[in-house]
């Protein structure tokens, strides 16, 4: 006996076709063809034909060779409206200043020795302008408290101290200098011997740094030997 000998045998569904259905009287032809006619009562024909509409903007399922639309992307409209809505225009970035425009913009002239650029909106964008007035050699007192200058900034002025022989006088308080940044001050101190003044106060030093630039002061080898301000 095989295994599924005792099973009752379940009766084979027929399909029938739709001419075989009018003609066996389970379909009436006169309905059919009543049904079929479009209803102009409904805003939307749901048998919309396929050329109608944009191409690209539906999902068509072909399977059944229908020339009408079969299942429809809910997201068309808005895709649609998004490629109809015109790009934004962002913002176009400004060149950079050049350093003759950088003096006019904070009103300084050639002739300065003592620069005063307090509460100028300054940022580490403008760090190379204030490094090419330190290495004109001219300036011999050069203010930037409560401004918005960082490590880069304080980086390359200690850069620039290491070779410069004319700034007496550095005011970087009240800014965002870190630790690196003072810490690149400090290290510059024992290769100048001209910078007399350092205001570093309200800035963002921890503890470590605050006591590395003092033994760095305290260390310099110079014929002044140490800074006679060093604010922190």
């Amino acid at each position: 006996m095989g295994l599924f000998d005792g099973a009752e045998a379940k009766p084979e569904k027929r399909r029938l076709s739709v001419q075989q259905m009018i003609g066996g009287g389970v379909l009436d032809e006169d309905v059919l063809k009543e049904r079929a006619k479009p209803d102009s009562s409904s805003p939307v024909s749901v048998r919309a034909p396929l050329k109608a509409v944009p191409e690209g903007l539906l999902t068509v399922s072909r399977a059944s060779g229908s020339p009408y639309i079969e299942s429809l992307d809910m997201n068309a409209p808005r895709a649609m409206s998004e490629m109809s809505r015109p790009k934004a225009k962002g913002k176009v970035a400004e060149p950079p200043l050049t350093l003759s425009e950088f003096k006019a913009k904070m009103r300084l002239t050639s002739s300065e020795t003592e620069i005063n650029l307090l509460n100028r909106s300054l940022t580490d964008d403008d760090a190379k302008h204030l490094v090419a007035i330190i290495n004109e050699g001219r300036v011999t007192k050069l203010m930037l408290a409560k401004n918005q200058l960082g490590d880069a900034t304080a980086c390359a002025i200690a850069v620039c101290l290491t070779r410069n022989n004319s700034l007496e006088t550095l005011g970087l308080a009240a800014n965002q200098i870190g630790d690196r940044g003072a810490r690149a001050l400090g290290e510059a101190l024992a290769y100048n011997a001209t910078l007399r003044s350092l205001f570093l106060s309200d800035n963002q030093l921890n503890d470590q740094t605050l006591a590395a630039l003092v033994a760095a002061n305290e260390a310099r080898q110079c014929p002044m030997n140490g800074l006679t301000g060093l604010v922190l």
